[in-house]
């Protein structure tokens, strides 16, 4: 029910973006880089994955003067990577393993514009939502059958959201270059399906995977 009301809001979001509301609409995308809170266990503790870049996109209708609500597809990426020498029959043995991942985050937004020069605006805003992670796991072992096996982990969605600041300068009266800083909060992801080749697994009580964390990023607003 709660995926359902939040893609509900953000399909009108975006119905609203496309329809008559011309003036007061903008459209907007940008990159970002991200910090995460992953914290696994055995090898995939040493993958090192800590920060990530992304990208966004998306639209927001200003209700009045200082309010404006919109929608936010967001994209969270990160890799990381580690080799452990094992001893096998006396013999060193080099495993790598390496761990690919991304999560969507479709959200729902409201702005608020605290700015008076039309130069320079500051906008708190906040946003809400439903994050998606899938990562692509493979394992490394030359010399030896298979050589790589390849795992990917797609976990249900979680709930999430961010609050931050917007910072915005006007280059044109229709571009506005903007700036941001906020905090990202979603839920643990714990339990999704666990594919080998063609076997899959459900999986559960996972630990380690938190995207909580913060962002930082710059985009190009167009207004109309």
């Amino acid at each position: 029910m709660r995926r359902r009301l939040v893609s509900l809001s953000f399909a009108l979001a975006v119905v609203l973006a496309f329809t008559g509301f011309a003036s007061g609409m903008e459209f907007t995308g940008g990159l970002t880089y991200n910090t995460y809170r992953i914290d696994l266990d055995g090898i995939e503790a040493d993958l090192g994955i800590t920060n990530g870049y992304g990208f966004f996109f998306g639209g927001q209708y200003w209700v009045t003067d200082t309010i404006a609500v919109g929608g936010q597809i967001e994209r969270l990426l990160f890799s990381g990577d580690v080799s452990e020498t094992f001893d096998v029959d006396g013999l060193p043995v080099t495993v790598k393993y390496k761990a690919d991942g991304g999560s969507t985050g479709f959200l729902g937004t409201v702005t608020m514009d605290l700015g008076k020069s039309s130069a320079f605006r500051i906008q708190p805003f906040a946003a809400a939502g439903i994050y998606t992670l899938e990562v692509t796991e493979t394992l490394t072992a030359p010399g030896y059958l298979p050589e790589e096996t390849r795992a990917v982990l797609k976990f249900d969605s979680r709930f999430g959201g961010k609050v931050g600041v917007n910072t915005r300068i006007q280059l044109t009266p229709t571009v506005v270059l903007n700036a941001f800083g906020a905090y990202r909060f979603i839920s643990d992801f714990t339990e999704g399906t666990f594919r080998v080749g063609g076997d899959s697994r459900p999986m559960d009580d996972v630990v380690g995977w938190d995207l909580s964390g913060v962002s930082v990023g710059a985009g190009v607003v167009i207004g109309f």
